[in-house]
């Protein structure tokens, strides 16, 4: 469980860093083109940054979801994550 946990961390932090530079990306260009427009507004950044996190999270949630970990016994610290075929459906 800490495996499959821990690739949803790794994959979530690395959109959220994507998502954090183009949305810089985003900021400087509009400072760029319109410079005498007023800065963006803290409840702005606020709901900037919530939808970073939640895009991020809503990415990695297949990592969540469709991998599980198989431990090797006598082996401490090794392991795999499989990817399953599972299929979610409302009506099983």
């Amino acid at each position: 469980m800490y495996c499959t946990i821990s690739n949803f961390i790794a994959n979530a932090t690395v959109a959220a860093s994507v998502f954090t530079l183009t949305g810089i990306s985003c900021d400087r260009y509009l400072a760029i083109v319109y410079p005498l427009q007023p800065r963006m507004s803290k409840t702005s950044s606020l709901v900037t940054i919530f939808f970073i996190w939640t895009a991020s999270m809503i990415f990695a949630l297949p990592c969540l979801l469709y991998s599980a970990t198989i431990s090797h016994r006598g082996r401490l610290g090794t392991g795999q994550i499989l990817w399953t075929n599972r299929i979610i459906s409302r009506h099983q």
